[in-house]
C-alpha cells in the first residue's frame, strides 16, 4: 500500500502542474503493476479485481454463497469484455432469486433482508442455466 500511495501522490502532483503525460503513465502503472483503477471524479482508488465482499448478514447456504460469488465473478469477466446485457442477466437473475443487490464500485454484494428464505437446488440450477 506505501508504493501504491506515494504513486497515487506523485499523480496527484502531477496533474497540479499539469503534466498530464506523466499523470497518465502513473495511472497506467498502477493499473498493470498493482491492478488499481483510479476514479478521479470521486478521487478515489482501487484495486481492480473480480472478487466481491459479502457485507451484512443473510440466511444464505455455504453453496449458495458459492454459486453467487462463481456468478459474481462470471458478470465481472463479461463487463470486462464489454458484454454488458449478459451481466445484467446474470445481476437481475441473482436479485430475482436471491435478493441480492451489487454494487460495483465497493465490490460488494448483499441481500435484502425481505429475502429471508433459503433457496431450492432447483432454483440454483435454473438460475445456471
Amino acid at each position: 500500500i506505501t508504493a501504491v500511495s506515494k504513486m497515487i501522490s506523485d499523480r496527484y502532483h502531477a496533474k497540479k502542474q499539469r503534466n498530464f503525460d506523466a499523470a497518465d503513465e502513473i495511472r497506467d502503472s498502477l493499473a498493470a503493476t498493482y491492478n488499481v483503477k483510479v476514479d478521479d471524479r470521486s478521487n478515489e482508488w482501487r484495486v481492480d479485481t473480480d472478487d466481491y465482499a459479502m457485507a451484512g448478514d443473510n440466511s444464505l447456504s455455504e453453496v449458495e454463497v458459492a454459486f453467487i460469488d462463481n456468478k459474481l465473478r462470471e458478470r465481472f469477466s463479461l463487463k470486462r469484455v464489454n458484454e454488458y446485457e449478459e451481466a445484467d442477466a446474470i445481476r437481475d437473475g441473482l436479485r430475482g432469486k436471491y435478493g441480492v443487490n451489487v454494487d460495483d464500485r465497493t465490490k460488494e454484494w448483499s441481500v435484502d433482508s425481505e429475502f429471508v428464505g433459503a433457496v431450492s437446488e432447483d432454483s440454483v440450477e435454473n438460475l445456471v442455466g
